[in-house]
């Protein structure tokens, strides 16, 4: 609202600024129009009534210079020829007011007014010298009336002060139109520079907010990114960890296991060397043969824990359908299996982390649960591949349990993480249990 105010009075102040000072000059105008005009038509008039008094000087001259030749001495007082000439130009010439003859020692000789003078009327005289040789003798003066003269200026001073006037009214409202429209345009003008900088105001506005929007999502992806690393270096940790567990591990069943069996077919060995009774060393082939088969057993079992070599033989959907009837039958839990990946592949990571986390789940189960029916479900929703393991047993106490405290829902959750998935248990005192696994697909 100031804005279009301010608008308005830079328009209609400049109206009140041209216009006021127009009259003036108007004025001044109309009074230099009259005066000039009067002026010249004056002076030309006032030239030929100077030329037409010269002229009539000029023959009263030559009448004198007559006289003066044929009477040297007595020509002064013959004026009657220069009385009749001046009222014969009285005829012709309504200007002439007066002859005047004067000597060489201004003497007036003859002084014959030709008309009536009247008041306030002016007079001009102009003079013509009389000269015969180098002498002077006379001077001959010829009045001239300005009357008609003034009389015509003043008869045409009202018309050409109502022409003037009319010149200058027009140009006054000319110069008022002209003020107007440029006012109008001026106004036009100032509203789309107003219009420009309140659609620039915006502009910049709409783009300081963009900037603080996206300078915010930088922030928050920077954010995010260091998040991601210290996540990634978490599960970095994590993966070596359980490697190192892992090994360790492995080394720990060899050496029960295959170590312990490898001594005791080497004291075995040692003691059919020594020994001289035939019986005696069928007995202890015997004991080796046995120790020969647990230690292969053994040695299958921890290959079967690097990678469950049902995966390679029966694939992977196949090996984890036996993997559950397995414990079921064993134990005598009802399970239903649903597979379904829509014909698409898993990687060898995802395939054996799944695998994994339902021989955790279905040993928990066995051993835990109490459960009478469990059920496994795996299936690919939006690029994720999900695994659903719930039964209907006593459940636990997840704050109680310490949580992922457990080295085996411990272990299960690390190796889904690392892989970009999620892990997550729900369960309740009688409720049962419910693991929900959500993993990347590739």
């Amino acid at each position: 609202m100031k804005e279009k105010l301010s608008i308005q009075n830079i328009a209609q102040g400049h109206e009140k600024f041209v216009l006021p000072r127009m009259l003036p000059l108007i004025v001044l105008l109309l009074v230099l129009i009259s005066t000039i005009s009067i002026y010249t038509y004056f002076s030309i008039n006032i030239g030929k009534l100077e030329d037409r008094g010269r002229g009539v000087a000029k023959q009263l001259v030559y009448i004198l210079r007559v006289e003066l030749s044929s009477k040297p001495y007595l020509w002064k007082y013959n004026t009657a020829k220069i009385v009749e000439f001046a009222k014969s130009y009285l005829i012709e010439d309504r200007d002439l007011w007066a002859v005047v003859v004067t000597t060489a020692n201004d003497e007036i000789i003859m002084e014959q007014p030709v008309r009536r003078r009247e008041k306030h009327n002016p007079v001009i005289y102009l003079s013509e010298n009389l000269d015969l040789g180098e002498e002077r003798h006379a001077t001959v003066w010829v009045g001239m009336s300005l009357a008609r003269v003034k009389r015509e200026a003043l008869s045409i001073l009202l018309p050409l002060f109502f022409a003037g006037f009319s010149m200058a009214l027009g140009l006054y409202f000319y110069v008022k139109k002209i003020v107007r429209d440029s006012n109008l345009k001026i106004k036009s003008l100032l509203e789309e520079i107003e219009e420009a900088r309140q659609e620039l105001i915006r502009v910049n506005r709409n783009l300081e907010e963009r900037v603080e929007e996206r300078t915010s999502k930088l922030q928050e992806a920077l954010l995010e990114l260091e998040n991601s690393r210290n996540e990634i270096a978490k599960l970095a940790a994590k993966t070596q960890v359980l490697n190192e567990e892992e090994k360790r591990q492995i080394a720990r069943e060899l050496h029960d296991a295959v170590g312990q069996a490898l001594v005791a077919l080497r004291l075995n060995l040692d003691l059919m060397e020594r020994s001289e009774s035939s019986e005696e060393k069928e007995k202890i082939k015997m004991d080796t043969l046995n120790l020969i088969e647990n230690a292969i057993e053994e040695t299958r079992r921890v290959v079967s824990n690097l990678r469950p070599p049902a995966i390679d033989s029966l694939g992977f959907e196949e090996s984890v359908i036996r993997l559950v009837e397995g414990f079921a039958s064993k134990s005598g839990i009802e399970s239903d299996v649903s597979i379904n990946l829509h014909g698409g592949k898993l990687s060898n990571a995802v395939e054996i982390a799944l695998y994994r986390v339902v021989q955790e789940a279905m040993t928990n189960v066995v051993r835990h649960s109490h459960a009478k029916k469990v059920v496994v479900c795996l299936s690919v929703i939006d690029s994720n591949a999900v695994l659903e393991i719930v039964d209907d047993g006593i459940g636990f106490d997840f704050k109680l349990k310490d949580g992922f405290g457990g080295c085996g829902l411990k272990g299960m959750k690390e190796r889904i993480e690392i892989l970009g998935g999620t892990f997550m248990i729900e369960t309740k005192l009688g409720k049962g249990t419910k693991i929900l696994v959500k993993i990347p697909y590739v």
